[in-house]
This record gives C-alpha cells, sequence and structure tokens, in this order.
C-alpha cells in the first residue's frame, strides 16, 4: 500500500516536473533580419494608394520586421540622380504614414542607373 503523500509535498513534486519540463524544452532561436526586398519599378508607372504600396511584398516584411524588432532600421537604397531619390523619399514617407519613426528610416544611393529600389532591415 502506498502512501498518499501531504499535499505540499505533491505540490513540490509537480513543480520539479514542471521545471524539468521547461528546462528540456527548445528554446526557439531569433528569428533573423530578412536581408532585403525588392520595390518593383511598375509601382512609379501608375499613381499610388496607400493599399498599392502595401500590396508589395518587400513593403509589407518591412513594416512587420520592423514591428517586430524595435532596434531595427530600413535602408532604403536607391539609384542616384534626382528619380532615384524621389521615389526613396516618397517610399520614406509612406513608412512614416505607417507608424514607422523617421530616425528609424536610411536611404542610400547606389551608383546603378535605373534599378529597383531595396529595402534592407539592419539591426
Amino acid at each position: 500500500m502506498r502512501r498518499a503523500g501531504f499535499p505540499r509535498q505533491r505540490a513540490y513534486r509537480a513543480s520539479v516536473w514542471f521545471a524539468a519540463l521547461l528546462a528540456a524544452a527548445p528554446v526557439p532561436a531569433a528569428e533573423p533580419l530578412a536581408t532585403s526586398g525588392v520595390i518593383p519599378l511598375e509601382l512609379w508607372d501608375r499613381p499610388r494608394s496607400g493599399r498599392a504600396v502595401l500590396a508589395v511584398p518587400a513593403m509589407r516584411e518591412a513594416l512587420a520586421g520592423l514591428a517586430a524588432r524595435p532596434q531595427a532600421r530600413v535602408v532604403i537604397r536607391h539609384p542616384a540622380g534626382a528619380e532615384g531619390m524621389l521615389q526613396a523619399e516618397e517610399l520614406r514617407s509612406w513608412l512614416i504614414a505607417h507608424a514607422v519613426e523617421p530616425r528609424r528610416v536610411e536611404l542610400r544611393a547606389e551608383a546603378a542607373a535605373r534599378q529597383p529600389l531595396q529595402l534592407e532591415l539592419v539591426p
């Protein structure tokens, strides 16, 4: 015949088992930042709305990454020149309109003549 033991002993045993289970559970690694996404050139060929900008997968991924990582920043890589700078500034404005702090958005000019804008999340 087994003895039932005191309620405190049972609670202690249960807490030890629970702690052992937690210790043995795998700890998920930190999710890496998405490296980059491309804004298609076709976006600039027509009038843009908030819906059209959010339909771009790179934009949605950047916003999700920034929301998940408060310390992260987004770098907008754009072609050097007036057209590329205007596109990058417009994209920056859209990010700010979607509650991204201006200090978390950086613009970088690239040497290529006509290339799509790229969004890059950095820690």
